[in-house]
């Protein structure tokens, strides 16, 4: 059991206030879910709009607590009967990101910060396998982007970590700064800048300016990756008080990748051309962002001041994300491209075009779910993305849940005949489709945004292969 810090730390690091016990107690790190807690862990309790921890204290020291992080309001009514030391703070959830800033500020490697629209995980896991080809690399866990999640990585930092790459999420204005200064990152990407959140920030404009915050964070010493395709990207650098590392196929970029294509199995292949040498690299992955996305990673090793070739080495020794244009193989030589994780409109048109260009002789059939959070600009996406179903020869379209209606309609408005459009009110029928209408050599995409839970269809297609 290592002592991450005492609780003396957390005091002086959250600005709060000693309310029991001793300031020399030892903390072996941060939970918010009283249901599991390691031995000596802080359970920090969490007020949500539906959720209020404060009534799960005692079963935190029951489960193992080695201290309680708690809202000043409460003190006089925590009562759990144990001599755990009991930290006071005006806001837990404000008082797990200064913890963890507090924490991070004694971490003398190199952090790295990333956000973007589209593609945040997928370039986060290029980025974690480059950094990590010359040595280990603390990584944020899954999608764990948020106001918890960021802390809680930050939080799990072992000794032997040399560098971290944290990924910051968003889907209101000012979330990017407060991540970034829990973070306080060496390293900024941003990836690029798209539609998605649009219902809360109100236009994409609001959105670039949301993500350039990351850039505008940055100290002198520190570096900006920025995506040199994207012009929002490119115009929001310019808020960087500090060098830029750009990257893209734009020949004006400092990491570019020329000469590229693709190996049937499911690899990219390009020169990397940099502004340090050149290295030819290898990476796995189906989707037209594949390449973009390793060239952030590049981007970011290379201002991490690894060589070329180590960099290289790190794409190559990436292995692609579950749920995330995943490919898999069926009966029948049919295959299932997994990309059921999320969607917004650019990953949905890149996805769609991905199948478009994989599918060779055989039929594209794409099930698509409802995007989220596009407020009054959903049903236009939504029926903009139908008509790209069109226009990219997609074979037949299943549509998923009342929210993506639009999409088949969309399509059937472009030219797309009426009988190869389905819309299926559950994703039972969807499936029910499928099995009944499939074909040899077919090519399937599943897509949707998390609240559509496509992956539902994925599961059900692997159990059928069972049968």
């Amino acid at each position: 059991m290592s002592v991450r810090y005492t609780a003396a730390d957390v005091v002086s690091w959250c600005k709060g206030t000693l309310a029991q016990g001793s300031p020399e107690a030892p903390l072996t790190g941060l939970s918010i879910d009283s249901r599991n807690i390691a031995p000596g862990q802080l359970f920090a309790a969490i007020v949500g709009p539906n959720h209020d921890a404060h009534g799960y204290l005692a079963q935190a020291i029951e489960t193992g607590a080695g201290g309680l992080l708690i809202q000043s309001d409460r003190v006089a009514s925590w009562g759990t009967g144990s001599d755990v030391p009991v930290i006071a703070v005006p806001d837990t959830t404000r008082g797990i990101g200064d913890l963890a800033a507090g924490h991070r500020s004694g971490f003398e490697g190199t952090v790295v910060a990333l956000t973007g629209s589209s593609g945040k995980t997928t370039t986060k896991e290029m980025t974690a396998s480059v950094l990590e080809a010359d040595g280990p690399c603390l990584k944020t866990l899954g999608n764990l982007n948020n106001d918890y999640g960021v802390p809680l990585t930050l939080l799990s930092r072992e000794d032997q970590h040399l560098r971290a790459v944290v990924e910051l999420g968003m889907n209101h204005r000012g979330e990017i700064a407060r991540l970034a200064e829990i973070t306080q990152p060496d390293i900024g990407v941003v990836i690029n800048v798209g539609t998605a959140h649009i219902e809360y920030l109100g236009s994409q404009q609001e959105i670039a300016a949301e993500k350039g915050d990351l850039f505008a964070a940055l100290p002198d010493h520190a570096k900006a990756v920025a995506n040199w395709d994207d012009a929002h990207v490119r115009r929001q650098s310019m808020r960087a008080g500090c060098d830029v590392v750009s990257f893209g196929l734009d020949p004006e970029a400092l990491v570019r990748a020329v000469d590229v294509g693709f190996e049937p199995e499911g690899v990219f292949r390009f020169t990397l051309a940099t502004h340090v040498g050149e290295a030819e690299a290898r990476v796995r992955g189906l989707g037209g962002t594949t390449v973009i996305n390793a060239l952030a990673a590049a981007a970011t090793g290379i201002a991490c001041g690894l060589e070329i070739s180590v960099v290289a080495e790190g794409l190559e020794n990436y292995r692609g994300i579950a749920g995330r244009m995943s490919k898999k193989s069926l009966h029948r030589n049919i295959t299932l491209i997994d990309d059921s994780y999320n969607a917004n409109p650019q990953s949905m048109n890149a996805a769609i075009k991905s199948l478009a260009d994989l599918r060779g002789k055989g039929r594209a059939i794409a099930v698509l779910g409802e995007m989220s959070e596009l407020g009054s600009e959903a049903e236009v996406a939504h029926r903009d993305t139908g008509k790209q179903v069109f226009n990219a020869g997609i074979t037949m379209l299943l549509t998923v849940g009342d929210g993506a209606r639009n999409i088949a309609e969309g399509a059937v408005s472009a030219g797309m005949p009426i009988q190869h459009v389905h819309c299926c009110g559950t994703h039972e029928a969807a499936v029910s489709i499928l099995t009944s209408s499939q074909r040899e050599g077919d090519w399937i995409l599943v897509k949707g945004s998390r609240a559509s839970q496509m992956e539902k269809v994925v599961d059900m297609l692997a159990q059928e292969e069972t049968r």
